[in-house]
């Protein structure tokens, strides 16, 4: 569904696709292209960061499917 595939190294890595950060506080988010590299754990790093521990919620959009920051933990 959202182009995921094992690297040779053993890692799970995204096909590219336009990825982008939805993120923000309360109901108010602001959308922004994800340009960093197309892996997985990547992902997981950036949209960590976003949350800020919590603070903020955050979530993948590939393709135009929302993918929520929990379900980015069950690909690794």
């Amino acid at each position: 569904m959202y182009g995921i595939y094992n690297t040779p190294t053993g890692g799970i890595s995204l096909e590219p696709h336009d990825i982008y950060i939805i993120s923000g506080e309360g109901e108010q988010g602001r959308r922004e292209r994800y340009l960093g590299k197309q892996t997985c754990c990547a992902l997981r790093a950036r949209l960590t960061r976003e949350s800020c521990g919590g603070d903020r919620w955050a979530v993948a959009e590939i393709d135009g499917y929302r993918v929520p920051y929990s379900d980015i933990y069950q690909w690794l």
